[in-house]
């Protein structure tokens, strides 16, 4: 996978999995990269010929981006349970915020506003389904 489950934005996905029903499919890939390597690619590019000024996205990229699934997978080995897989349900932001007031009993005390922000800003980011290029890495 190439990520474990940390504080960034890992936390959604944990929500996610916790509600057993998010905006996107299990298949959808998402691009994400640990910390560690964004931070050896920063220096890679701190020595390179770029030019100036050139803009360059860090990214895992199309063969080393990973599916919700994979996700799912890792959360649940971290957390030494059995993944969502079967039972996970894709629905709309709708259906999500109709579900606010069971957030309490799912996450525990909680600001449902707060998490119904993220819900739709992280949510409209995973059904993007998207990977970037890292050609220039």
């Amino acid at each position: 996978l190439g990520c474990l489950p940390s504080t960034s934005i890992f936390w959604v996905f944990r929500m996610g999995l916790m509600l057993q029903k998010f905006m996107c499919s299990l298949d959808d890939k998402i691009d994400v990269i640990p910390v560690d390597y964004c931070a050896d690619a920063l220096l890679m590019l701190l020595e390179s010929s770029l030019i100036n000024g050139e803009i360059v996205h860090i990214s895992a990229g199309k063969e080393s981006s990973v599916t919700f699934s994979a996700i799912d997978e890792a959360v649940a080995r971290a957390l030494n349970c059995v993944p969502v897989g079967d039972i996970y349900t894709k629905v709309s932001y709708d259906i999500l915020a109709m579900s606010r007031h069971d957030f309490k009993n799912i996450f525990g005390p909680c600001n449902e506003r707060l998490m119904l922000k993220a819900i739709r800003l992280y949510g409209a980011f995973s059904m993007l389904n998207v990977c970037f290029s890292n050609d220039k890495l």
